[in-house]
């Protein structure tokens, strides 16, 4: 049974006189929440941290845009509800994780886009293991808290250029910050993680 759930995730090919065998990444279904959660669980490799801030710089600004364009009064309130949560919530805790988790994906379902809604649910995983690198270096969520209420109010004030542009300049401080817990972590590494 575990083989067929391998197989199935990209991670394994299994075939008649040869045997089993493990797959290329290349191959790997990069976006199951089980190949997310274990890469981010592991200590993720700068390439695969580039990649992922590349899928979030492609997918979430433009989700931004659209929520501004889009958004209903209820979906703001989400969005507005996860903002206040992040704001008054007690540091270093699991909740502020799960209070910027609330706020992005609100923000990709008031895009009103039902295939980037399914690619929020994909990506939680990810999303997640992207926030506890970007939030291990010390004062990034207080320090964040200026670019996520400017994308919150770019999307109440139906701005999609503002709410775009906000969200891009998060995710680019964002990348500085897991940029620098991973080289923390890796004392001594010369790897450039700059997108």
């Amino acid at each position: 049974m575990r083989l067929i759930v391998l197989a199935a995730k990209g991670l394994l090919a299994s075939k008649p006189k040869v045997g089993t065998k493990v797959q290329q990444q290349t191959q790997w279904n990069m976006l199951d929440p089980d190949v997310l959660a274990w890469h981010c669980e592991t200590s993720p490799s700068v390439e695969f941290l580039k990649s992922l801030f590349e899928m979030r710089q492609i997918f979430e600004p433009n989700a931004a845009a659209m929520a501004a364009k889009r958004r209903t009064d209820q979906q703001l309130k989400v969005i507005s509800d996860a903002y206040d949560a992040m704001e008054n919530i007690e540091q270093d805790t699991q909740a502020v994780l799960d209070s910027d988790l609330a706020f992005h994906l609100g923000i990709v379902d008031a895009s009103g886009n039902p295939f980037m809604h399914s690619m929020g649910m994909m990506i939680e995983t990810a999303l997640m293991g992207s926030f506890n690198l970007s939030s291990a270096k010390p004062g990034a969520h207080i320090s964040s808290l200026p670019a996520h209420k400017a994308v919150f109010i770019g999307i109440r004030e139906c701005d999609p250029e503002r709410a775009c542009f906000e969200m891009q300049q998060l995710l680019d401080k964002a990348v500085e910050d897991a940029s620098y817990t991973l080289l923390s972590k890796q004392r001594g590494s010369t790897d450039n993680f700059k997108l």
